[in-house]
């Protein structure tokens, strides 16, 4: 069965249908499971702003399996009409994106896998591609940081219309195997992108959303604005210039074993774009130019194990591209250079020349790309025949030009050996550093003691350790690290530093802490410098460090190392966060303390996140870290409890920040609360931040709005309690504006004598309490015109509360002297007499 569905009208009604064989697939009306519907109101359009037709979102569901939910023009009615299907986890059949414009709700939805002439055919999406070039890469980017962390940043996509969102999905999903583009979560058009759950959103022009706040686009969401606006800053990485390379190539990206294997890529564009000749057709199809250092550097590594391999049907290719890198970036190319000069030594054999006896030839195709990396030798200022002999630090065979001279630009240099005979071998350790590093690492000490060890010989040792350090053997890895304390001040740890640095330059923080974490040892501290990288100067102070744990640690590592003491991105955070809990998992007493160290919207970007949840719903205190953390977690898809809590607490945040009305607050307010059932820290959090936002407004909103009224019925006395205490704090700033705005006592006092059914002693007597202390204050310092004000304002304005209020005035005591200012702030207004 391919997937059962409910069809559920945006208005409310199911429409049933049977099951039923629908073109080879069997559709059912089993609906959307009971303990999940509470996810079809976010994800459908509520009805007063329904998306437009031809949108389609696909949601992943917390108790498993998916929604999917589509909107369509129906023919006879007013609007659009909406319909859902619920996908079981392991569904088959068309991706999720194929149904776009597809009825999921009908006869016939059931659409067949076979996409040639849809709107997403390979043709077409290769077209698109191509048009939208400058922008490919830098999505494609975002897309696998929603799969390297649960909690990747929501990739919100601007444009004129759903199609065009639609063909930018279908282009992700082109480039991700089948599992990663079912699980992928979209929708291709949202008037609200702060209240969609998914992974990939669409929004108009038009839509709730600020493009051009910095926030927004830097820190909260990944923005590729089509229509004009700045966007976020472009992030690309090496998969992702590789597969917008295959696309401009006119290749549809193909599925490895690895998602995000650039290696793959990288052999399949070689293979299968030739390169051309010309540098104007190399620069055209790889565009050296728009790659930044960190991709440059990873392009060259991939590009340099793809030439170990020795495959011959890749080396020409290789080294046209090596000859147009080097013209860019020759420091950056070296590598390569070398690793194709001993692919190219390695294969060179020696064969009978029919020019002679004795004499040697090369095979046409070795004498090419041998000559082609003399080329790209010679055009360095003063090369000449034995530096390109030695590429890569290792002995080649004589070659001479066609005409017995010395190659151009070089000088000759005598023979080692017999013409016939094997090669000479001046430096045999380079030879036996491919062997276990026990077996040359006493010699290679030896030789860095006395300083005879060249830097060829240095690099090249610094390269196997690196492949030692990072092998899964122990024995290895044991006998690398012995090498590096006895070599201390030496030349050889730094270079095994700056190995290790390149080659893990594009790995993600996580992969990159466990990774290293086996290295940490005492050579770190005399290798490490202020040039270093962050991550590694992070792990050399975890070893510095040793006497801290935990959040102590952590908290050390961003005051000494991070600069500007912050977490300055999402990968240095996870790579700090794995040096210092290596299972990733910091103890629950932590997490407090752990919160106030971490930038939470850091946190949600690496997937951290989970180790939060329990501390949101139930935490030590309530403060503006929790509201923080609260506003970045709406960002998640998170389970009805905790997203009930983390909705209640954004709601508090709102009354401090004053973003909303204050009676639509508070009525939002009590029913966030109510559905979220918070615990007593929670609560007593939220009712002191209400309590202080009300004893702020002005008593004229107060009893128009009628905002006290939800806290005369509120049965937990504590939020009267807060509200009183708020008020008592204010007392004087109270006095003082109602001096100022005498009509304002007529409006305070009827809000605190209003009794509303239901009304609970707590809140009659806090009103008493503060008519009392705050209103009779006021009342007695006013002068005669300002209480012919407070008067006239009953008589004229509210004539029916004008005998209450003469009842209260009745009921205050002789005026006695005026209190003195003793309880009041400095700089208070002086007393005042006046008539009654």
């Amino acid at each position: 069965m391919w997937f059962s569905r409910g069809f559920t009208d945006i208005w409310g009604g199911t429409v049933p249908g049977g099951v039923r064989d629908n073109g080879g697939w069997l559709t059912t009306d089993e609906p959307l499971p009971d303990d999940q519907r509470h996810w079809l109101d976010l994800v459908a359009a509520l009805p007063g702003s329904p998306p437009p037709a031809g949108s389609l979102s696909h949601t992943r569901l917390p108790g498993g399996g998916a929604l999917l939910y589509a909107v369509h023009p129906a023919e006879g009615r007013t609007g659009p009409r909406g319909e859902h299907a619920y996908l079981p986890d392991g569904a088959d059949g068309p991706l999720p994106i194929d149904l776009w414009r597809s009825s999921v709700g009908t006869d016939g939805g059931a659409v067949p896998t076979e996409r040639s002439g849809s709107p997403f055919a390979s043709e077409t999406l290769v077209r698109f591609a191509k048009e939208n070039a400058s922008r490919l890469a830098p999505f494609l980017a975002d897309v696998r940081r929603l799969f390297a962390s649960p909690a990747g940043r929501q990739i919100v996509l601007v444009e004129d219309d759903p199609e065009t969102v639609a063909r930018w999905i279908a282009l992700a999903c082109a480039c991700l195997p089948e599992s990663h583009a079912r699980s992928l979560t979209f929708t291709t058009r949202t008037a609200h992108p702060h209240r969609a759950p998914q992974q990939i959103v669409g929004i108009g022009p038009d839509a709730d959303f600020d493009r051009f706040d910095p926030a927004t686009v830097q820190h909260r969401y990944r923005v590729h604005d089509g229509v004009g606006g700045p966007g976020s800053p472009a992030a690309t990485d090496l998969w992702a210039e590789l597969a917008a390379r295959s696309w401009l190539a006119g290749l549809r990206p193909a599925d490895a074993s690895d998602p995000f294997d650039p290696e793959s890529s990288a052999t399949r564009l070689l293979r299968l774009a030739p390169l051309p000749d010309d540098e104007e057709g190399a620069e055209k199809l790889w565009r050296l130019e728009s790659l930044g250092d960190e991709v440059l550097h990873g392009l060259v590594e991939v590009l340099t194990k793809i030439a170990q391999t020795g495959d011959s049907q890749l080396l020409g290719a290789l080294t046209r591209l090596c000859r147009h890198l080097e013209r860019r970036h020759a420091a950056a190319a070296a590598p390569l250079v070398r690793t194709l000069a001993r692919a190219r030594f390695s294969e060179s054999a020696p064969v009978p020349n029919s020019g002679g006896a004795g004499g040697v030839s090369h095979g046409t195709d070795e004498q090419e790309h041998a000559d082609a990396l003399g080329r790209g030798v010679e055009g360095r200022e003063g090369a000449g025949a034995d530096e390109w002999l030695r590429v890569g630090g290792v002995p080649g065979p004589h070659h001479r030009s066609p005409a017995g001279q010395p190659p151009p630009g070089g000088r000759a240099r005598p023979e080692p050996h017999r013409e016939s005979g094997p090669p000479a071998d001046p430096d045999p350790l380079h030879r036996r550093l491919a062997g276990p590093v026990g077996t040359w690492a006493a010699e290679l000490k030896s030789r860095l003691a006395a300083d005879t060890a060249d830097d060829a010989l240095v690099e090249a040792a610094a390269d196997r350790l690196a492949d030692a350090l990072l092998a899964p053997a122990d024995g290895e890895r044991r006998e690398a690290l012995a090498l590096l304390d006895r070599a201390r001040g030496s030349r050889l740890p730094r270079a095994v530093l700056h190995t290790l640095e390149i080659r893990t330059r594009t790995w993600q923080g996580r992969t990159l802490a466990v990774n290293i974490g086996p290295l940490l040892g005492d050579w770190l501290r005399d290798a490490v410098d202020d040039g270093t990288s962050l991550p590694f100067r992070l792990a050399e102070a975890v070893v510095r460090c040793d006497r801290l744990k935990g959040v102590d640690l952590l908290a050390a590592l961003i005051e000494e190392r991070m600069p500007g003491r912050h977490v300055p991105d999402a990968p240095t955070l996870e790579t700090a966060w794995y040096l210092v809990w290596p299972d990733g998992r910091p103890p629950d007493e932590e997490i407090p303390e752990l919160a106030r160290v971490c930038p939470p919207s850091l946190i949600v970007d690496t997937g951290l996140d989970q180790y939060f949840r329990k501390w949101l719903t139930d935490p030590d205190r309530f403060d503006e870290t929790l509201i923080d953390y609260a506003r970045e977690m709406k960002r998640v898809l998170l389970p009805p409890r905790l997203g009930t809590t983390v909705e209640l607490l954004v709601r508090t945040s709102a009354l401090v920040e004053r973003s909303v009305p204050l009676p639509d607050a508070v009525d939002t307010l009590f029913d966030a609360r109510r559905r979220a059932d918070p615990t007593p820290t929670l609560i007593d959090g939220v009712f002191r931040t209400l309590a202080d936002r009300l004893a702020q407004a002005p008593p004229r909103a107060l009893w128009a709005q009628k905002i006290l009224h939800p806290l005369a019925t509120e049965r937990d006395p504590a939020l009267a309690e807060h509200y009183r205490r708020a008020e008592l704090a204010a007392k004087w700033k109270r006095v003082d504006f109602l001096l100022d705005h005498p009509q304002q006592a007529a409006y305070l006092f009827m809000s605190w004598c209003f009794a509303t059914p239901g009304s609970t002693d707590a809140w009659r007597r806090v009103c008493g309490e503060l008519l009392t202390v705050v209103l009779s204050e006021a009342w007695r310092r006013m002068d005669g015109p300002k209480r012919l004000v407070v008067h006239e304002t009953f008589r004229f304005e509210q004539p029916g509360w004008e005998h209450v209020w003469r009842g209260w005035l009745a009921s205050l005591p002789a005026e006695a002297p005026h209190p003195t200012d003793d309880d009041r702030p400095h700089g208070g207004i002086p007393p005042q007499r006046g008539p009654a």
